[in-house]
């Protein structure tokens, strides 16, 4: 007997439908909003999905899109009252298997769904001498059964399907280091098998791993495997052989990285979680991230140095065309990775980034407000207004925050906290005497509308506002 999610919002079509589903020996559960079809299919893990669109919380063609990234191989029929041609290409396009509208006869879509399931129970996988039962969950090569654990049956099956050709891991990176550095970055990671996530180091070196926060299975984020979608170094490719290998930056120069349509993002996304690196910097400066179509903001979200590579996480509202555009201050080679996105409608509300800190003297705020305060002293912490200030409103939960060290007198950490706790034991950012280090913060806002930063040791503190959850 088949597993099947019935999607559906009506009780009069659900009722009768799962009853004749029933009967023709699939069990089924139903769900009738898109927020409890990601949970179920988290729990239940079910063989196929029947997915209504018109759900009273999520529009169904994001809530196809949200299964099709976390669960590839899942099948997934359409079944709805959008019959337009236009409707059918976008429900493929977000990631449908299958698609029929109502009125229905339900023998087709018995049939319909029969097909879809014989199409995904090839359960023994070969290839020379290894054999695999992938729904029984063992493995055999020759004649002697293979005990392994989740991970590497789960590796086998993708190596067996994969025969012949290369099975690589993600062209993507999140942190760039040199012997002997403390270096952090943020990462929005989607989760995997086992809620685990992994972490591939290419040298030897100790790991810390502090969590500020997660988005539950119905929530707007869109999290995706790392795609690469911008290589200016000759010689190294992108995810699609697009925006590769056209030379390093010049400086002062603006490049328009297209989003929309790519790495399964769609043209209509708001906001789109990247992870930018700058390597082969050819004198100091500094990236700013923001989108086309606007002003070059006072803003920044890397600070770099000759000869350095530096990466760092930006949440980026996407502007016109469905581009990101990317300012360099001085000669760079550019890499940029989509790790998620926001769609259209969401509870994140992208910025156009403001200044809300300035502490170096001469050098403003998007409102006047907190500039010029100078050095922070060794062990400090500032209270630093985040909402009524650069587009954030009082009420907002969550802000996405760049902050960034510089001119620092000694080595030391920042910690970024909501005010009204007291300092975590967890930290944002490390530097050393003398350096500009910026890193992307997700943040809880506090009491007062304020979010707290603790510095060990005396620098002066710069912090941008890129975005905010309601």
């Amino acid at each position: 007997m088949s597993a099947l999610l019935l999607v559906e919002d009506d009780a009069a079509i659900a009722g009768p439908l799962m009853r004749a589903l029933e009967k023709a020996g699939h069990s089924t559960r139903w769900v009738s909003t898109g927020g409890d079809a990601e949970v179920a299919v988290f729990d239940s893990q079910p063989e196929l999905v029947v997915l209504d669109l018109g759900l009273p919380d999520i529009d169904g063609l994001e809530v196809c899109r949200h299964l099709r990234s976390a669960h590839e191989h899942l099948p997934i029929i359409v079944l709805t009252a959008r019959r337009e041609e236009l409707d059918i290409i976008e429900g493929f396009e977000a990631g449908a298997d299958d698609y029929l509208t109502k009125p229905f006869r339900l023998s087709e879509l018995l049939a319909r769904i029969r097909a879809r399931l014989r199409a995904t129970t090839a359960t023994r996988l070969e290839s020379e001498d290894v054999a695999v039962d992938v729904a029984a969950r063992r493995a055999w090569q020759a004649d002697r059964e293979l005990g392994l654990s989740t991970k590497e049956f789960d590796l086998l099956v993708e190596l067996v399907r994969g025969a012949g050709t290369v099975v690589k891991r993600e062209t993507a990176s999140n942190l760039n280091y040199t012997a002997g550095v403390v270096v952090p970055n943020a990462a929005i990671a989607k989760i995997g098998s086992n809620g685990q996530v992994c972490l591939f180091v290419s040298m030897a070196t100790d790991l810390i791993v502090d969590v500020n926060g997660y988005f539950p299975t119905s929530t707007s984020l869109t999290p995706i495997n790392p795609a690469r979608v911008l290589e200016t170094r000759p010689g190294l490719t992108t995810s699609d052989g697009l925006q590769q290998g056209e030379g390093a930056r010049t400086a002062g120069s603006v490049t328009a990285v297209q989003i929309g349509g790519r790495a399964t993002v769609p043209t209509d996304a708001s906001a789109v979680v990247l992870n930018v690196t700058v390597t082969g910097a050819q004198g100091a400066g500094f990236v700013t991230v923001y989108p086309c179509g606007t002003a070059i903001p006072t803003a920044s979200n890397i600070n770099y140095i000759t000869g350095s590579t530096v990466a760092n996480l930006v949440v980026a509202k996407i502007g016109t065309y469905s581009q990101v555009c990317i300012y360099t201050s001085n000669a760079i080679d550019l890499i940029a990775d989509i790790n998620g996105y926001f769609p259209a409608r969401t509870t994140y509300r992208p910025l156009d980034p403001a200044r809300l800190l300035e502490t170096r003297a001469g050098l403003t705020t998007i409102d006047t407000k907190f500039q010029g305060g100078g050095l922070r002293s060794q062990n400090s912490v500032l209270a630093l207004d985040v909402t009524g200030r650069g587009g954030v409103p009082t009420g907002a939960t969550t802000a996405v925050l760049n902050i960034t060290v510089t001119e620092s007198t000694a080595s030391g950490f920042i910690t970024v906290y909501p005010c009204g706790i007291d300092p975590p034991l967890a930290s944002n950012l490390n530097y050393d005497v003398n350096t500009t280090v910026a890193n992307a913060v997700i943040v809880k806002i506090g009491t007062n509308g304020q979010v707290c930063l603790l510095n060990s040791g005396p620098t002066q503190l710069v912090v941008d506002v890129a975005g905010y959850i309601n």
